[in-house]
């Protein structure tokens, strides 16, 4: 804890003797020493899930907002690239613990059903920008 605020996650990466290092708000580093498998899996999992949404928001915004005939299309191959290549990597660091394969079944679909959200949430935003644009005429 950092003289008595409130402990909050920022940044979590992984040194290379199995501990992990997780950075606070102030800019300071705290290594944490024994952190649960269970946590260990949650965190690759909020990292994964980070990547994800940096991945698609930007893009997406600019797809929609630029909208065109082939928008949903390209929004699909973006979003199956991206979830595809995020469900491969939190796969392979799942793999070096011992998991049995429906509890990482389960932590997959959900990072899947986390991206379509993304998806959704940004088409639904778009939607009310562009009824309030419709509204204001």
């Amino acid at each position: 804890m950092a003289s008595g605020g409130k402990w909050r996650w920022k940044t979590v990466v992984e040194s290379g003797d199995g501990g992990w290092w997780v950075a606070g708000g102030g800019g300071w580093w705290r290594k944490i020493e024994n952190v649960s498998v269970t946590k260990r899996h949650l965190i690759l999992k909020l990292r994964e899930m980070k990547k994800l949404n940096e991945a698609l928001l930007g893009p997406v915004d600019a797809l929609l907002d630029g909208a065109g005939d082939d928008t949903w299309l390209v929004i699909r191959k973006l979003l199956r690239r991206e979830t595809e290549s995020t469900v491969f990597g939190l796969s392979t660091a799942l793999s070096s613990f011992d998991m049995d394969e429906q509890t990482k079944g389960k932590m997959l679909k959900s990072l899947e059903d986390f991206a379509r959200g993304i998806i959704e949430s940004k088409a639904k935003e778009e939607a009310g920008r562009v009824l309030f644009h419709m509204k204001d005429r």
